[in-house]
């Protein structure tokens, strides 16, 4: 925890560099021809062969996350982490460990900020599971018309609805090590941001 606020720190307070590879592996994913191109909040934008990538900062090499961020400034003890409150209106139990959820979350936490933070909180509520499937609304009856399987064939208004009050689909497997969160800030019909682990 202490990391990642010393790095939200130095990542307010600098601009990033950028810097040039021509391979990196972060996990089981490999980037070739790579520049890291924007800092953003805890996470590092990588351009490379395969296109674009979000990166936790906390993933990078440290010799690499101290080349893009200078090491001098030092977090402010009472610094607190932004707490995002939630609701899990159906959770099912996956039976190789984990579980798929339907979460409703406020709607003023819809923004790509707020939405980026509620994926790291998942994120970390999910670590020991083996497989996982969140998805995230921003209004409870948009996740019920989920939950009764009401999605397909609605009329035209409805199913408006429900794409723009989807915000999230978090997947990790272990398996075949997926772990990747996709975030529509203006919902389904807007802009897509897919964030790999």
């Amino acid at each position: 925890m202490k990391i990642l606020v010393i790095f939200s720190l130095l990542i307010a307070s600098l601009s990033a560099q950028t810097v040039k590879l021509d391979k990196l592996t972060i996990g089981s994913r490999e980037f070739t021809n790579l520049e890291i191109t924007k800092i953003d909040g805890q996470r590092a934008k990588i351009l490379h062969d395969d296109g674009v990538s979000r990166v936790p900062m906390a993933n990078l090499p440290k010799d690499l996350r101290a080349r893009l961020v200078p090491a001098k400034v030092e977090a402010k003890p009472e610094a607190k982490p932004v707490e995002l409150k939630y609701q899990i209106i159906n959770q099912k139990e996956i039976p190789n460990g984990g579980f798929v959820r339907l979460i409703v979350i406020d709607p003023k936490l819809s923004t790509e900020n707020g939405l980026r933070d509620l994926v790291e909180i998942l994120r970390k509520l999910s670590e020991k599971d083996r497989n996982v499937s969140n998805f995230i609304f921003d209004d409870v009856k948009a996740a019920k018309m989920m939950q009764d399987n009401k999605m397909d064939n609605l009329p035209d208004d409805e199913s408006e609805f429900y794409d723009l009050h989807f915000k999230v689909v978090y997947r990790k497997n272990v398996n075949t090590n997926f772990h990747r969160a996709t975030i529509y800030p203006q919902g389904l019909s807007g802009r897509q941001i897919d964030i790999d682990f």
